[in-house]
C-alpha cells in the first residue's frame, strides 16, 4: 500500500512538473506573440496610405504641378524625422504643403554670405543650387537659433523651387505636429 500511495504521489508529482512546464512554455510563447504584435504596429498600422495631388510649383524640378505621390500619413507617429525627407506639413489649415526636411532639432545651423549652412554643410535643393536667403528670409530663420543651434522641436523646411516656394524663409521653423506624413514614391513616373 505504500508504494501504491508513493506511486501516486511521483504520478501527481510528474504531471504537476508537466503542466508548470506547459505554463512557462505558453507564458514565453505569448510573450513572443505581444513583442511581435507591438513590432507590426510600429512598422506598418501606424500610418495609412493615400494618394496627394501636387498643386504648385515649390517642388520644381522634381515634381511637377498635377503629379499625384504616395503619403504616408501618420508616418512620424511611429518613426523618426529624417533630413532629407519629403513631408506633408499642415501650416495654416488650408491644402497640405510638400516640402522637404533640411534642418533637424539641434543641428548647427549658420547663416554665412546669404547662404544656409546646416552642420557645415552648405544647403543645395535637388539640382545641388544653393538657397540664397534675403535679408527678411534670413532674419525669419534666425529667430529660430539659438547659439548657432536649430531650436528644440522646430525643424527646417524648404520647397526645391529656389524662386517660388512657401516654406521656413517665409513662415520659419515647423512643429512636429504639423507634419501629417511622409511621401514616398510618385504614381505618375513609376
Amino acid at each position: 500500500m505504500i508504494i501504491t500511495n508513493n506511486t501516486k504521489i511521483s504520478s501527481c508529482f510528474s504531471s504537476l512538473i508537466f503542466l508548470i512546464f506547459i505554463l512557462v512554455l505558453l507564458l514565453g510563447c505569448t510573450n513572443n506573440i505581444q513583442k511581435l504584435t507591438i513590432h507590426e504596429i510600429n512598422d506598418s498600422n501606424c500610418y495609412s496610405i493615400v494618394e496627394k495631388e501636387i498643386r504648385g510649383s515649390s517642388m520644381q524640378p522634381l515634381y511637377k504641378d498635377g503629379e499625384t505621390l504616395k503619403l504616408m500619413q501618420g508616418y512620424y507617429d511611429c518613426n523618426p524625422i529624417n533630413r532629407g525627407d519629403l513631408v506633408a506639413l499642415n501650416i495654416s489649415g488650408d491644402v497640405p504643403l510638400i516640402k522637404r526636411i533640411v534642418a533637424l532639432p539641434s543641428d548647427n545651423i549658420e547663416i554665412i554670405n546669404s547662404s544656409l549652412t546646416i552642420n557645415g554643410q552648405t544647403l543645395t535643393n535637388s539640382e545641388n543650387r544653393e538657397y540664397i536667403l534675403a535679408p527678411n528670409q534670413a532674419k525669419m530663420i534666425g529667430l529660430y537659433i539659438k547659439n548657432n543651434t536649430l531650436v528644440p522641436e522646430a525643424y527646417i523646411i524648404f520647397g526645391d523651387n529656389l524662386v517660388s516656394s512657401r516654406d521656413s524663409r517665409i513662415f520659419g521653423g515647423v512643429a512636429k505636429k504639423s507634419i501629417l506624413g511622409k511621401f514616398v514614391e510618385s504614381s505618375t513616373n513609376s
